[in-house]
């Protein structure tokens, strides 16, 4: 929620500077004094400018962009594991095929064993 105040924060300054900038474009007077009263206001939205990039760089974007990075890792990690535990499974699956046509049925309880293992872990 902070974030959420912080963000709309900035949105109303910018559009204050913005808006100063219209009026301040519009207004009445010499050439000199509207160009004075530009570089004001480029120099008040060069300063939000500033400021927002280093509440970007310092705020609550960066713990965010953290927690982001460690959730991708957690993910790749977890993509790992199923790839892992599905190849573990596919193996058995293979090695219990061969078993139930030629080999004796120590063989055969074995692998049904090792497939029921790792079914379980792969969400099958």
């Amino acid at each position: 929620m902070k974030d959420g105040q912080n963000s709309m924060r900035w949105m109303y300054a910018v559009a204050g500077l913005l808006v100063s900038a219209a009026v301040t474009y519009g207004q009445e007077g010499t050439a000199m004094d509207r160009l004075d009263a530009w570089k004001r206001v480029q120099e008040e939205y060069h300063s939000a400018e500033r400021a927002m990039a280093q509440v970007g760089l310092t705020g609550t974007s960066g713990a965010v962009q953290r927690e982001l990075d460690k959730l991708a890792e957690l993910r790749g990690t977890a993509e790992r594991e199923i790839e892992y535990t599905r190849s573990k499974l596919n193996n058995a699956t293979r090695q219990l095929t061969v078993v139930q046509k030629t080999g004796p049925q120590s063989e055969v309880e074995k692998w049904q064993r090792e497939v029921n293992a790792w079914e379980s872990p792969a969400g099958t």
